[in-house]
């Protein structure tokens, strides 16, 4: 395996990936970013089992392949590099990491015990302007539990897609908070709840003065997808506690 790309450009995909990198579970496959390359591309992966970020860039590949390092490693070596193209050369798991004069020698994991990202078809579309959605949950995301001793309901923030509507809900059992959006939509009514930790990772990736728009697809699992950038993560599947319970 052997390409070479932009470091600048890497770097700030590692930057995005390494949110959905394992800082809790020592189990090394998953601390480490899961890197592909096909004919031109360089396709970044990190995935703890719940929350899970692709993303891709253009690169100038000589040798296909994947390989698994450690995101603390690779992005510390990155950060480190002087601007301009960086090399990687890959032989087995010893991987070569060369720009300019400098050259690092680390040890990488094969890509094949990298868990599978899971993969979304169908659902229903709905186009978001990035800087709609960071309102949306800053305006709700407080009343979200912290605590993990917390109701699993109380934890996360509750998605709410009806008829041209979208409204995000933000309850912990004593404080609640709706914020209602007018939305094209037309597809069937649904409602999901997002982890809180998830839905913070999320809103980091976006722009408020972005307006090309994101997209979202409903399913078992969620997917947002923003240019190039894929996050996946999982959702609370139990009861969201009605409203009249918490006003009442």
């Amino acid at each position: 395996m052997k390409f070479t790309c932009n470091t600048k450009e890497l770097s700030e995909a590692c930057s995005n990936v390494m949110r959905a990198v394992s800082t809790k579970v020592t189990i090394p496959t998953i601390e480490g970013i899961l890197m592909e390359c096909g004919s031109d591309t360089l396709s970044l992966t990190g995935y703890d089992f719940e929350f899970g970020i692709n993303t891709t860039l253009q690169a100038s590949v000589v040798e296909p392949g994947a390989i698994v390092i450690n995101a603390k490693v690779i992005s510390d070596i990155i950060r480190k590099l002087p601007e301009g193209k960086v090399t990687f050369e890959i032989s087995g798991t010893s991987v070569s990491i060369i720009s300019g004069a400098a050259q690092y020698n680390i040890s990488g994991i094969d890509a094949d015990d990298y868990p599978e990202l899971p993969s979304v078809s169908g659902g229903y579309p709905l186009f978001l302007n990035e800087g709609v959605l960071q309102n949306m949950v800053s305006q709700t995301l407080f009343a979200v539990a912290d605590s993990e001793a917390s109701k699993p309901v109380h934890t996360g923030l509750k998605f709410e897609l009806t008829q041209n509507q979208l409204r995000l809900i933000g309850v912990d059992g004593y404080r609640l908070a709706i914020r209602t959006e007018t939305v094209k939509y037309d597809g069937e009514d649904i409602s999901f709840i997002v982890p809180k930790k998830t839905i913070r990772e999320l809103i980091k990736l976006f722009s408020a003065e972005n307006d090309k728009g994101i997209l979202f697809l409903m399913l078992i699992i969620t997917v947002l997808s923003a240019v190039c950038l894929t996050v996946i993560f999982l959702i609370i599947t139990l009861l969201f506690l009605k409203l009249a319970t918490q006003l009442f």
